[in-house]
């Protein structure tokens, strides 16, 4: 039950067109249960192992996704790991493993679809709406938002969690985030998309609500990764890199320069649920049908890597954000290049083209006419010879 945010109008044809020109970045899937089968999460505890969490069972791989064996007959929707422990969430319950997903037991008897760990405990997000904490992975649970869970309206699934100490996140499914500052004492809103993937990494919370956003470090404030089209199903944090995936493909940016880069060659043509990396840094991507792992463990090339300040192509924020009837919009270029910049509704669905531009070294201003949209959130597409951006635009009457 997740919800996707795509470009699908745009990016879809921009990515497969990039597959057909750029050697393979995955190697070719791999079946958990033998059988092409949609996988809802990952876990690599070690170099190597993988765990794959399906509705047929929990599957390990000891040889980086080569050979699978079921390790538990449940299923599973999220998995979280904390060293060689990992914990499984699905319809009969949350399931622990202490020797990195060999084995496993119950330790939380309720249906749960979300996980979070942090140094101050372990939440399960419960299919009936409550939020469960423990101090450890073996339990006992307590739930914690009883107070705060009366007061909404929907009451459904907890889709997505994160915590950092005695601050947690979560979200309903069709409600705005829930913040605790206090390990679950007192809770509020948060007024930000509803989000399907929460994580905390770097010291901050990261969500793919509409758009990729990361927050302040209490998880308050969030921004709009200017640098990036809106996620989908999966995102992951690793290394300060940033990578998301869904039926669009696969991108994966340096966090420092927000520089994002298509790594879907070699992945196979379907949506990606779930996505993990190693402690060696190999990714693994958890698709519609099966595991894939990429060739290598650079998240990013050489090149990108060692030359962050080239970003050859960068849009900055609109503003004023939210706009009325018009706003401005920037573009950095470090070498001359013709640009289009398209603007596209949250579906991906085509709004309107400006006139393409050839721009010299340098910042330019773009004026954007945002008269006769219907209030929402927009993105602002821009397409150059050094790549390809979106930044949010919300637009109110």
């Amino acid at each position: 039950m997740k919800r996707t945010y795509a470009l699908l109008g745009f990016f879809l044809p921009l990515l497969l067109a990039g597959r057909a020109h750029a050697q393979p970045y995955w190697e070719p899937p791999t079946y958990p249960s033998g059988a092409p089968e949609r996988i809802e999460a990952l876990a690599a505890p070690r170099p190597g192992v993988v765990v794959a969490g399906a509705r047929s069972g929990i599957y390990r791989s000891d040889d980086g996704g080569a050979t699978w064996r079921q390790a538990a007959s449940v299923s599973a929707d999220a998995l979280a790991a904390r060293g060689d422990t990992l914990l499984a969430a699905g319809s009969a319950g949350v399931y622990v493993s202490t020797d990195g997903g060999a084995t496993w037991g119950r330790t939380l008897a309720n249906p749960a679809a979300s996980l979070a760990v942090s140094g101050a405990g372990v939440y399960a997000g419960g299919r009936d709406g409550h939020l469960y904490r423990a101090a450890g992975a073996q339990g006992p649970w307590v739930r914690i938002n009883t107070a705060f869970r009366d007061q909404q309206r929907h009451i459904g699934t907890i889709l997505s969690a994160a915590a950092s100490g005695a601050t947690v996140l979560y979200q309903h499914e069709g409600s705005k985030l829930s913040l605790s500052t206090d390990g679950g004492a007192s809770w509020g809103p948060v007024d930000a998309l509803g989000a399907s993937a929460l994580t905390f990494a770097d010291g901050l919370f990261y969500s793919n609500a509409g758009a990729t956003l990361s927050s302040s470090p209490d998880g308050r404030t969030w921004t709009p990764l200017a640098s990036i089209a809106p996620s989908t199903e999966a995102l992951l944090v690793e290394n300060a890199h940033i990578v998301v995936a869904g039926r669009v493909g696969l991108l994966i940016g340096e966090g420092r320069t927000r520089r994002f880069e298509d790594r879907s060659a070699g992945l196979a043509p379907d949506e990606v649920y779930a996505l993990a990396a190693d402690p060696s840094r190999r990714l693994y991507a958890g698709t519609s049908r099966g595991v894939q792992r990429s060739q290598t463990n650079r998240l990013l090339p050489a090149e990108a890597a060692e030359a962050p300040a080239a970003l050859g192509l960068r849009l900055l924020p609109v503003a004023p954000n939210p706009a009325r009837g018009a706003a401005t919009a920037q573009v950095a270029v470090d070498r001359p290049q013709r640009v289009t910049l398209r603007l596209v509704d949250a579906r991906g669905a085509h709004v309107r083209t400006l006139p393409a531009a050839d721009l010299a070294p340098g910042v330019q201003a773009v004026p954007l006419r945002l008269e006769g949209l219907a209030s929402g959130l927009y993105f602002l597409v821009l397409e150059g010879a050094a790549g390809v951006q979106a930044a949010p635009v919300q637009v109110v009457r």
